[in-house]
């Protein structure tokens, strides 16, 4: 049997790619997403920008997000920590 539960890592932010990897060394597969805004954010005190204007300019969109896994399909938002 399964329950689906929704719990967002990444409010108010569409991430539009996701990579794996074992960034931390610790056998565990963590994520890091490419993230797009609509509008500007603070999510885990990290400030998010709006959408890019003009689109083709990557310096002014949302930034990216890295999880860490800790386990038992637990993600701890580290982006912050790793700068």
């Amino acid at each position: 049997n399964f329950a689906v539960k929704a719990n967002h890592l990444i409010p108010e932010a569409a991430p539009l790619c996701v990579s794996a990897a074992d960034f931390d060394l610790d056998g565990d597969l963590d994520l890091y997403f490419g993230c797009y805004t609509l509008r500007s954010s603070n999510i885990d005190g990290v400030q998010i920008l709006g959408r890019p204007i003009p689109y083709h300019d990557a310096n002014n969109g949302g930034r990216n997000v890295l999880f860490r896994n800790d386990r038992n399909w637990r993600f701890t938002n580290a982006t912050r920590e790793l700068g």
